[in-house]
């Protein structure tokens, strides 16, 4: 993979991905969204896995805010 928003280079690690999830860059069109509701565009939640360990990181509500739970896949 290529580097992404300002990442250092080299290998982009699931914890890499978590903190994009909550990246508030171009706000408000970034990937974190805060809108109001009932019609502003809001984060319900993020879900970063990783394919080759079988795990599944979830985070429900804002990425930015909440607490991420990590699922093991069989």
């Amino acid at each position: 993979m290529e580097p992404v928003g300002g990442h250092g280079g080299g290998r982009i690690t699931a914890a890499d991905f978590r903190g994009m999830c909550g990246d508030h860059e171009g706000h408000p069109n970034g990937i974190c969204r805060h809108g109001p509701p009932p019609h502003g565009i809001r984060t319900i939640y993020s879900i970063v896995c990783e394919i080759e360990k079988g795990l599944m990181h979830l985070c429900l509500g804002n990425p930015c805010e909440g607490e991420w739970q990590t699922f093991t896949l069989h």
